[in-house]
């Protein structure tokens, strides 16, 4: 759920959230239907009983910046009954375990990408992602990851699209709204497994309190990446942040991916995902599960596009 209107102001009644603008009630959404409550305008209010409620059904909040970029999360810090245990666990990971399953982080992100390219026609790029994907190394030293990266962005954005540039508005914005999105939904995986979000296996900014989050929806990237492909097909002015765009993208947890049991909604695949990387600390090898984009077909025919 996305709050991106000034004035309003957010309280909770009897399980649900009540949005109002004034003496006026809006709104009123269940809270167990909120899996990640994005607060996008600059000026909106909200109670601390609000907060705790969504806490407590394990919903992040997020505050994002100008630029639609995810600047804060509000998650449960002790969303698991054994965080201390399984932060000792998580503590002890070593280092050749971590850059093994950054290695398999970073091969399925690329293979993800390639099933994205696929679906939107190109097929020779996506066979050399594919190949790209094999090379990967030990924490992936020989970075296979920037190499793809370059392939893929000139494909679906164009060669002169860059992720560097800063912009209020444009492409990367709407990435970012995306990608805020997904960071919220993987925070909260991470959180109910018992993890500590701020203990990374690649990241390691000081400054990043989120550093495992930000290394686990590496594969899922690509999801938004699509979304806003789509909007570039099908919008006369696509690179506006319209309420329409936040409507789809929020409907990211929603999303079909592919798991070992099956086709699986995002929201829920996290969660097992996240909870294989807690096993793999306790067994000290590789037991990742990482779901999967869904394979389907080219432009016009995937529901990625058309949601």
């Amino acid at each position: 759920m996305d709050v991106s209107t000034d004035g309003l102001f957010l309280n909770q009644r009897r399980g649900f959230l009540v949005v109002s603008e004034g003496r006026n009630e809006l709104a009123e959404v269940p809270l167990d239907d909120i899996s990640v409550l994005i607060l996008s305008a600059r000026g909106v209010s909200i109670t601390k009983d609000a907060i705790m409620a969504l806490l407590d059904r394990g919903s992040p909040v997020v505050l994002c910046g100008k630029k639609y970029s995810p600047e804060s999360i509000i998650i449960p810090l002790f969303g698991n009954y054994e965080f201390s245990g399984r932060l000792q666990i998580q503590i002890s990971a070593s280092l050749p375990l971590k850059k093994q399953l950054w290695k398999l982080i970073i091969q399925n992100k690329i293979e993800n990408q390639a099933i994205a390219l696929e679906q939107l026609g190109f097929l020779e790029n996506a066979r050399c992602l594919h190949v790209i994907s094999k090379d990967v190394l030990s924490g992936d030293v020989t970075n296979r990851e920037g190499y793809a990266a370059r392939e893929y962005w000139s494909c679906i954005f164009g060669p002169e699209f860059s992720r560097e540039i800063e912009a209020e508005e444009g492409i990367n914005v709407l990435l970012n709204y995306g990608y805020a999105v997904l960071r919220g939904m993987t925070a909260r995986a991470v959180c109910a497994a018992g993890l500590h979000p701020a203990l990374g296996l690649h990241h390691k900014n000081q400054k990043n309190n989120y550093c495992l989050v930000d290394d686990l929806m590496e594969p899922f990237r690509p999801l938004v990446d699509l979304l806003v492909y789509g909007f570039l097909i099908k919008e006369p002015n696509p690179e506006n942040l319209t309420e329409w765009k936040k409507y789809v993208i929020g409907n990211l947890p929603d999303v079909d991916v592919i798991t070992t049991k099956g086709k699986s909604p995002l929201i829920k695949a996290l969660e097992y995902y996240v909870f294989s990387l807690y096993e793999s600390f306790c067994a000290k090898e590789n037991n990742l599960c990482i779901p999967k984009l869904e394979k389907k077909g080219r432009t016009g025919q995937t529901s990625l596009l058309h949601t």
